[in-house]
């Protein structure tokens, strides 16, 4: 049976649709000198009904490296 004809396609993408318009995006930059090398990143949230996706980190990479 088709994706089309049974609407399992569309239901996806309608459920994509919708928890991408429930999505916040969040932004850091440190202030102050900031060292050469790997930076864990860890989101928390207070709220037991929501789900944080974030990288683990992130690296900085000497000048001229």
């Amino acid at each position: 049976m088709s994706a089309w004809k049974n609407r399992t396609l569309e239901k996806v993408i309608d459920e994509m649709g919708g928890e991408l318009h429930s999505q916040y995006t969040l932004s850091y930059s440190p202030s102050g000198d900031v060292s050469d090398g790997y930076h864990e990143i860890n989101v928390t949230v207070d709220r037991k009904d929501l789900t944080v996706r974030a990288r683990p980190g992130y690296f900085i990479e000497a000048p001229g490296g």
